[in-house]
């Protein structure tokens, strides 16, 4: 899968893990995006996969 920015999106706990070690406001508020948007991809694909027969 890839972000909006054509990047491979990265597994939500490296994103978690990193965010648990960033010290700059302004990089955690932006670890802190990416990993929302990774849990929602995460959610919408495991909804997607209980609904199919």
């Amino acid at each position: 899968m890839l972000t909006s920015g054509g990047e491979p999106m990265r597994d939500w706990r490296q994103i978690a893990a990193e965010a648990s070690k960033e010290r700059d406001p302004e990089k955690l508020r932006k670890l802190t995006q990416e990993l929302n948007h990774a849990l929602e991809q995460r959610d919408e694909q495991q909804s997607h996969h209980r609904t199919e027969p």
